[in-house]
């Protein structure tokens, strides 16, 4: 029989979902989930310890814009504007696709002023498949725009994260732990939260065990947040996200596995970059040469179809990952990999030990 949505459900105490990051980002407890089934509980900053000698750790190198956006309307309220997307060139500035609170309050033609030196027009509504957005021209060019973004916008938290509203400044805490340390390349509006764990000591750590890391980079879009709306999840919608591996990375991630050495996805967002390009490449993976070196997308959705599917991947033979929400992509990823089953029996064992849960709980190495 297939799974439906609700399949993929759990429960869980609220009290669990991490609102805040941790004192120190290495010192999360990890779940170690071995090719057998056997668990235990280790610290983050072991993890040279835990991983093979010889792996390959691929992370994904995206940096989080302010992409949250909040004006004030002639009346005195508040709107909530946020940017889906780096903005584009415009001939009067700069073009957005952009999420808005409280939709009503957006008309065409309609100017909003955030500053004294910002203004955006409502150029008009968009039909995306998850549902309507406004298309926003502002009238600085994408540089100045992302430059006051800088200054002015806020950090887009996932919406399980209930934090009073602060005023945005480049010092808030979340500016730099809603952040990987190896973030480089900006378009994400959500971060790889895989990486959230990761800090110059473990890489360096890691390095004298013989370990290699080589980056790759994939733009998270807003369809992280949005849930799986439909009971049969075939009819979701999956959001494409752009993402690029360079041919110098590809040529070592195929002699890594030539050679027989683990292949470790850091997060989802590098699982799903690596095994789309994989797909792009077909039964040769040599062939995936000629997709690098330039932007691609994907809207690869991996989850199973019944309770003995399971998916097995082209390139990855370790993932480390943060634990996900119930009837989420992300848990069904897992389930895909782990089996059903077991991916529940994982999920069980760690909310009875109580581990944080999300963007800013705690992290597990899952062999696959």
């Amino acid at each position: 029989m297939n799974l439906k949505k609700s399949d993929f459900s759990f429960e869980y105490p609220s009290e669990l979902i991490a609102q805040h990051a941790s004192d120190r980002r290495d010192m999360s407890r990890l779940l170690v989930r071995s090719r057998n089934g056997h668990m235990e509980e280790r610290r983050f900053d072991d993890i040279s310890n835990i991983l093979a000698p010889n792996s390959l750790i691929i992370t994904n190198n995206t940096r989080v814009f302010p992409s949250r956006l909040f004006c004030k309307t002639p009346s005195g309220g508040t709107v909530e504007i946020f940017l889906l997307t780096l903005p584009m060139p415009h001939i009067a500035g700069s073009e957005v696709a952009c999420l808005v609170k409280p939709f009503r309050k957006f008309k065409v033609g309609q100017v909003f002023h955030f500053s004294e030196d910002l203004s955006a027009t409502v150029d008009s509504v968009l039909q995306l498949p998850s549902g309507p957005a406004i298309r926003m021209i502002f009238d600085r060019p994408p540089e100045d725009l992302l430059n006051w973004c800088a200054l002015w916008g806020t950090i887009p938290l996932p919406p399980y994260i209930k934090r009073p509203s602060l005023p945005p400044a480049p010092n808030d805490t979340d500016r730099q732990r809603y952040q990987t340390v190896y973030a480089k390349v900006e378009g994400s509006v959500a971060a790889p939260t895989a990486g959230l764990h990761f800090t110059e000591a473990v890489f360096q750590q890691l390095g004298e065990k013989g370990m290699k890391h080589l980056e790759i980079t994939l733009h998270v879009g807003a369809g992280t947040f949005l849930p799986v709306k439909s009971e049969n999840i075939s009819e979701h919608f999956m959001h494409s996200e752009r993402f690029f591996v360079s041919s110098k990375a590809w040529n070592e991630i195929l002699a890594h596995k030539k050679r027989g050495g683990p292949i470790v996805a850091v997060g989802t967002t590098s699982f799903r970059t690596l095994e789309s390009l994989a797909k792009m490449a077909g039964d040769d993976l040599v062939s995936g040469l000629s997709f690098c070196d330039q932007w691609q997308s994907t809207d690869l959705f991996i989850r199973p179809a019944t309770k003995d599917d399971r998916y097995v991947p082209q390139i990855v033979k370790t993932l480390i990952t943060n634990l996900h929400q119930p009837e989420s992509t992300l848990f069904m990823l897992i389930c895909a990999l782990l089996g059903y089953d077991e991916a529940h029996r994982t999920y069980r064992w760690a909310i009875e030990k109580e581990f944080k849960l999300f963007s800013y709980g705690d992290s597990s190495i899952l062999e696959l």
